[in-house]
This record gives C-alpha cells, sequence and structure tokens, in this order.
C-alpha cells in the first residue's frame, strides 16, 4: 500500500529532528510511514525503531533496512498518544 502521509526524520547521532510527530488516527494503518534519513554516526549500525502503542501493550520493533517503516497497525489500534525511539 502506498503511504499517504510521510513524515521525513533526521537521525543526526542520537537526535531525530523532528522528534515528535502526528502520523495518523485511530485504525488509520497503511497511511502512514517514517522516512528515516541517517548521519555517518549511523555507518555500520543496525537501525531499529521501537513503537509504544497508547494503549500501554507491548512495544513493537520494526528493523529499518530501506530507510522507511511503515507505522504498524497495532500502534494505530487505539486512540491516544503513542511514542516511538
Amino acid at each position: 500500500m502506498e503511504q499517504t502521509n510521510r513524515i521525513n526524520i533526521k537521525a543526526d547521532g542520537y537526535h531525530l529532528s523532528p522528534d515528535w510527530a502526528v502520523v495518523g488516527t485511530e485504525g488509520s494503518y497503511g497511511v502512514s510511514a517514517l522516512a528515516f534519513e541517517f548521519d555517518s554516526a549511523w555507518d555500520g549500525l543496525m537501525r531499529r525503531v521501537t513503537f509504544y502503542p497508547a494503549d500501554a501493550s507491548d512495544p513493537i520493533e520494526v528493523i529499518v533496512t530501506d530507510g522507511e517503516v511503515a507505522v504498524p497497525a497495532e500502534v494505530l489500534a487505539a486512540a491516544g498518544t503513542a511514542e516511538y525511539v
């Protein structure tokens, strides 16, 4: 499915910019993706995003393989504010 809400995130060392983003609404799976641009500090390192759903269910880890990660359905299953690191 093509993402319609692509959020560009720059990873400069351990600093993310922007450090927050509105990625969708409850039940809107397939709409949002995080697109990462990593600086050279990340060369040779595994890149992973951990999502913490708003309903406090178990975190969801996604390996970043091509710089872009679709926001998982579980993260958008409940209303509220989810987090990612």
